[in-house]
């Protein structure tokens, strides 16, 4: 077994074992099924004089499934009844096996 088919079963059994299933609806497209890896992550906001603690949700989600993720995008997980807009610009990972989005509801 070569490196790139034991780096796809890795990612595919990573997949399997913490992804939720999903679909995917880029601005005037189809709804695609896909598998997300949900993140969570929070940041402090200046409001006023206050500072505020506000959530964020970082999804990755696999090239072979979502090819050109665009802010705008729209990501929704029936499981939980949840619905999320991409924002600002999705990255790939550094070996180029995910896309790390950022959402807000």
């Amino acid at each position: 077994m070569g490196v790139a088919e034991r780096n796809a079963r890795l990612q595919a059994s990573v997949y399997r074992h913490h992804g939720e299933a999903a679909t995917w609806q880029a601005a005037g497209g189809l709804a695609l099924p896909v598998t997300v890896i949900r993140f969570t992550d929070s940041e402090m906001q200046d409001f006023g004089r206050a500072q505020v603690i506000v959530g964020t949700a970082i999804f990755r989600v696999r090239p072979s499934e979502v090819e050109q993720p665009l802010a705008g995008d729209k990501l929704r997980i029936p499981a939980r009844t949840e619905a999320f807009a991409i924002i600002g610009e999705p990255i790939r990972t550094r070996f180029g096996l995910d896309w790390v989005c950022q959402a807000a509801a």
